[in-house]
């Protein structure tokens, strides 16, 4: 027989459970986002990043025994992970469809195909220019990136 105490301790462990793994989720996503971020782009997630880490040490006065305010607080944390998840993901696919331009130029003659080179580099402008747009500033460091691969390509033809 299990003593009572103990089946409630436990019942009362399984109430928090989902909480718990919601939790350590959130805290896994903390601990590896700024490993899958491109270094170039880390500027860019700045405003993401801040408002996830204002959250994390807003838990002043969350506890355990408040279980409703503990499901707003990690709700709250769900959703700057996503975002912060969606712009590391928005970002990488631009840096690839970059990636792909700058392969294609390396391969592509300067002097026999200016009309490519023009396209191609219109085409990697307007990423960039529709990522600004869309909110995500201080572009520097990965301009800076992206003229390094256009100055090898170039050096390359």
């Amino acid at each position: 027989k299990i003593h009572p105490t103990i089946l409630a301790t436990a019942e009362h462990a399984r109430k928090f459970m989902r909480q718990a793994k919601a939790l350590e989720e959130i805290a896994n996503f903390h601990n590896t986002i700024g490993d899958q971020m491109i270094q170039s782009q880390r500027p860019m997630m700045l405003e993401a990043a801040k408002a996830f880490t204002s959250l994390v040490n807003q838990q002043n006065g969350v506890t355990w025994s408040n279980s409703v305010e503990l499901d707003d607080y990690i709700s709250k944390l769900k959703q700057a992970t996503h975002r912060l998840a969606r712009e590391n993901k928005e970002l990488a696919k631009c840096h690839l469809m970059i990636k792909e331009r700058v392969l294609t130029l390396m391969n592509t003659d300067l002097l026999r195909q200016q009309g490519k080179w023009k396209e191609l580099l219109k085409e990697m402008r307007s990423i960039m220019h529709q990522l600004s747009e869309s909110g995500f500033k201080d572009q520097k460091s990965w301009c800076a990136h992206w003229d390094r691969q256009l100055y090898k390509a170039l050096e390359h033809q």
